[in-house]
């Protein structure tokens, strides 16, 4: 089975890559960590699965929605 680089994929403008933090936007903004990716080939997505940090909100998500979070130390 061939490995696809989805961080540099076309349907990841973000290149949103696992381990990253970031923040979600949807309905509201939440930070999250990226815990996977999965391509889905018929709807054009991938898919980014979340390690919340707040209960109540999608674990999985369009990775475009994700965007990364700069470590302001």
């Amino acid at each position: 089975m061939e490995s696809l680089d989805l961080v540099n994929h076309e349907f990841n403008k973000n290149n949103i890559a696992v381990g990253d933090p970031v923040f979600v936007s949807i309905h509201d903004r939440y930070p999250a960590v990226v815990r996977g990716l999965k391509l889905d080939s018929k709807n054009r997505k991938i898919f980014a699965y979340l390690d919340l940090f707040s209960d109540g909100f999608p674990s999985r998500v369009d990775v475009c929605d994700c965007k990364k979070r700069e470590n302001n130390i």
